[in-house]
């Protein structure tokens, strides 16, 4: 069972507002950008939750996507970030393979290319 104290030193990664091989909108281009980067987001969040999270061994690694905003030049933008906890092995390990094995493409959807190497 997870403790308050599990939650103190927890850290993240930024992975981006979509796959790597993905045209994201255009910060300061796009007039629809703020919509849009938050629709990809969205997205691609849940496109990782499904990849990564049924691969945890137990509801005590402690991995989350959420979406973060980032001040730039007068405005913000959004990207998809993993939450870890780096005083847990497995949590700090399993958060650097996810950033080492995001999906290409959305379609990119082959379960069995994302699995923990044992």
């Amino acid at each position: 069972m997870l403790e308050d104290s599990d939650f103190q030193n927890l850290d993240f990664i930024e992975l981006g507002p979509t796959p790597v091989d993905e045209d994201a909108s255009d910060f300061g281009v796009d007039p629809e950008f703020d919509r849009k980067n938050f629709d990809e987001c969205t997205r691609f969040r849940n496109l990782l939750e499904a990849l990564f999270l049924p691969q945890l061994p137990n509801e005590d690694t402690h991995i989350r996507f959420f979406i973060k905003k980032f001040p730039y030049d007068g405005s913000y933008y959004r990207e998809v970030c993993v939450e870890y906890n780096p005083d847990q092995n497995f949590s700090r390990e399993f958060a650097y393979y996810i950033e080492n094995n995001l999906p290409s493409t959305w379609n990119d959807q082959a379960f069995d290319n994302f699995k923990m190497p044992s």
